[in-house]
């Protein structure tokens, strides 16, 4: 049985011979093997934060092919991570691909003039400006997001509806996004990003489907994505970026303790060694992250401005309050002292 990928023709049996994917390295999918897909660094320094990753995507479920992609990129956006995961029965993993790469040649394509995003806002100085910059790039990351998104859905939606075996096909996916203005997530269906801080760890999503009558989950071809921004993160911390057949393997506290004093890669093998034990018909992907460098805290000029006037604010009501303390104990005080004196 033979599927069409974008004019070029693949068998099943030639999906086999795809590698593991390490430190970023995408492997092409045979049906679009003429695409250059350069290799990223995999650490990425910005004014906000510094991150690097490891990566590792296997075929272990029971289908023909790995269902799962995913994609690690830079460029003057910043720094992408995209995982995707198709549903349904053969052919799936085409809609995985088609995802991740439409949404790469979105943002390697995109060409964003701030200054015409900031029209005829009136700005009364430097820091003014500044900021606007500042909110406008944080805008237009998340259009650019949503647009990438569009783009994506669009190009798999096509391709089902010239597939009819696919018509009942869905997809999920997660993204990240770190650019100089700070870290933006955003996820449809059930790929999941968590945050290991502090010994503990936290789903940074929620699994969001709208299901067919027969029960077929539909992610991505559906469901808007949902898009988190002003996110802070700190030194050490780390992000797991990973599909279905990841966390039904291996429960959050087994991952915590995986991930726990332990080298990124070190701990991405530990955790695929240990859940290819166990049983689950989906594939097995993981975008690993480890923040190396961060500020202290994430805030704007202005956020900051707001602080210390807060904080004078603060120091002058103790002030007054002191004052009137004294007040009203003084007549207390100087009958006090005049006992003492006598």
């Amino acid at each position: 049985m033979r599927f069409e990928k974008r004019k070029l023709d693949f068998s099943i049996e030639e999906t086999e011979k795809q590698e593991i994917m390490f430190e970023g390295v995408v492997t092409p999918h045979p049906a679009l093997q003429k695409e250059t897909i350069p290799k990223p660094p995999t650490q990425f320094l910005s004014p906000k934060i510094e991150l690097e990753h490891y990566c590792l995507s296997k075929k272990l479920g029971d289908s023909l092919v790995n269902n799962d992609f995913y994609g690690v990129y830079s460029g003057e956006f910043g720094k992408l991570y995209i995982i995707s995961r198709g549903i349904g029965l053969e052919g799936v993993d085409t809609l995985a691909h088609l995802a991740v790469m439409a949404i790469k040649d979105y943002f390697k394509n995109i060409q964003t003039d701030v200054y015409s995003t900031l029209g005829s806002v009136g700005l009364n100085s430097e820091t003014e400006e500044s900021d606007s910059l500042e909110a406008v790039n944080i805008i237009n990351s998340i259009r650019n997001i949503k647009q990438a998104v569009l783009k994506a859905t669009s190009e798999v939606l096509s391709y089902i509806s010239r597939h009819d075996w696919l018509s009942n096909s869905g997809l999920s996916l997660a993204l990240l996004l770190s650019n100089s203005e700070g870290v933006y997530l955003a996820h449809s269906g059930d790929c999941r990003i968590l945050l290991i801080r502090d010994k503990t760890i936290t789903n940074l999503t929620e699994d969001v489907f709208k299901y067919q009558d027969f029960g077929i989950e539909i992610g991505l071809t559906h469901i808007e994505p949902e898009i988190q921004s002003n996110l802070q993160f700190f030194k050490n911390d780390i992000l797991l970026m990973v599909t279905k057949g990841v966390y039904q393997r291996v429960t959050n506290p087994e991952m915590l303790q995986i991930f726990s004093g332990k080298e990124l890669i070190s701990s991405v093998k530990a955790l695929w060694d240990y859940a290819k034990e166990k049983k689950s018909i989906e594939d097995f992907t993981i975008i690993s992250l480890k923040v190396l460098k961060a500020p202290k805290m994430l805030k704007n000029r202005r956020y900051i401005q707001k602080e210390k006037v807060l904080f004078v604010f603060s120091l002058l009501l103790f002030s007054m309050m002191m004052v009137l303390f004294i007040i009203s104990t003084y007549p207390f005080i100087v009958d006090l002292l005049a006992k003492m004196n006598s």
